[in-house]
């Protein structure tokens, strides 16, 4: 079933242009603060704990060109065309990415009959 997750992240990252990377691992195991913690329960609550749960974590890439547009230094003036804007809009850019991805992800998923009330 990973899989078939995979694959399915890996088509919405190429509508995107963008390269992405997915994980998987054991709810229980995942390693977050405190303040995550607390407001992960309170959206979980209806989640039947009794069984396995996986998290999945996906990530998309930076291009190149939007790395090498990070400024070497802070820029007290700057201009709507600098450095630090087209970083900041490839950051908000990646985050829309992100968002659309895993709400995407989530429907493609309920749809696939296998993955209903299923552990991974």
């Amino acid at each position: 079933m990973k899989e078939k997750i995979e694959k399915e992240f890996q088509k919405l990252s190429k509508v995107h242009k963008r390269k992405g990377i997915i994980g998987f691992s054991p709810l229980k195991e995942v390693k977050i603060l405190p303040t995550q913690k607390n407001y992960l329960e309170r959206k979980l609550v209806s989640f039947d704990f009794s069984k396995p749960v996986t998290a999945i974590s996906i990530g998309v890439f930076y291009t190149t060109e939007e790395i090498k547009s990070i400024p070497d230094k802070w820029i007290e003036k700057r201009s709507k065309k600098d450095n630090w804007n087209i970083y900041a809009k490839a950051y908000m850019e990646l985050n829309r990415t992100l968002n659309s991805i895993a709400k995407n992800l989530a429907v493609r998923l309920r749809r696939m009959e296998e993955f209903q009330n299923k552990p991974l």
